[in-house]
């Protein structure tokens, strides 16, 4: 069946067995062929190699134009934000931006980017959909610097709802906890107030309007002559983008 060599008889002779094992139509196959993948293969492993390089580099697009689009959607959702509160509100207010705040001084300031250029001057509100965020520091001629809440030296006026008592509200020495607490002192020894109720600016002192609302009440500490309260601010300073600087009450 094969071309292997008969057996004579007498001894083999050992160069006429291995010509006919080479001469078998199988081994001449894998002996004339070293490299079993066939040059067709090579040359579409390549082509696949390129097409899965475009492929890449296009998912690689499509993942940005993605995000900047998830970027565009977050303005929108900003400008439309900001529209809503402009016409909603007694004030006349200019929308500003965000655009730098420092790690260090993160509870105290932050930087907008409207100023002199748009109007703003020294000691304007500057609040956000929420409430009251702080006062303009130091107005620039395009940006300005914002005093928070949270900062010691911010002090406002504020009544407290459902009851008679008013007193100071300022930020506390010392606070960096992600959402850090107001103190409200001055209040009545026996001061009817309690967790939960809400605080707004009295109007007193001629910086903030009146009836923007600060912060709730979390806890009650009372004292051998007054009563103080610690308020959590209705504003989360810590996810802030857009604010409104108050320029005046309109009529």
């Amino acid at each position: 069946m094969g071309a292997y060599p008969q057996r004579t008889g007498g001894a083999r002779d050992p160069g006429r067995l291995f010509q006919g094992h080479l001469a078998h139509p199988q081994i001449r196959l894998f002996a004339g062929n070293e490299n079993p993948r066939p040059a067709a293969g090579n040359e579409t492993f390549k082509e696949l190699e390129a097409e899965l390089s475009t492929i890449r580099g296009e998912i690689g697009r499509l993942r940005i134009i993605e995000s900047r689009f998830k970027e565009l959607e977050r303005e929108n959702a900003e400008l439309r934000h900001a529209l809503d509160f402009k016409k909603a509100t007694d004030f006349d207010v200019v929308a500003a931006r965000i655009i730098r705040r420092h790690p260090t001084t993160w509870w105290q300031t932050l930087e907008i980017d409207a100023g002199e250029d748009r109007g703003i001057g020294i000691q304007l509100s500057v609040l956000s959909n929420d409430g009251l965020v702080g006062l303009i520091d130091r107005p620039f001629g395009n940006r300005s610097s914002v005093l928070l809440i949270t900062d010691e030296k911010c002090q406002v006026s504020v009544r407290v709802e459902g009851s008679p008592e008013v007193g100071i509200l300022s930020g506390q020495r010392g606070e960096f906890d992600r959402n850090p607490t107001l103190r409200l002192r001055f209040l009545s020894k026996n001061a009817s107030i309690r967790p939960g109720q809400r605080v707004f600016t009295t109007g007193r002192g001629g910086i903030f309007q009146p009836n923007i609302l600060v912060g709730s009440i979390t806890t009650v500490e009372r004292g051998p002559l007054d009563s103080e309260a610690l308020v959590r601010p209705a504003v989360d300073l810590n996810d802030l983008s857009t604010v409104f600087v108050v320029l005046s009450e309109n009529p």
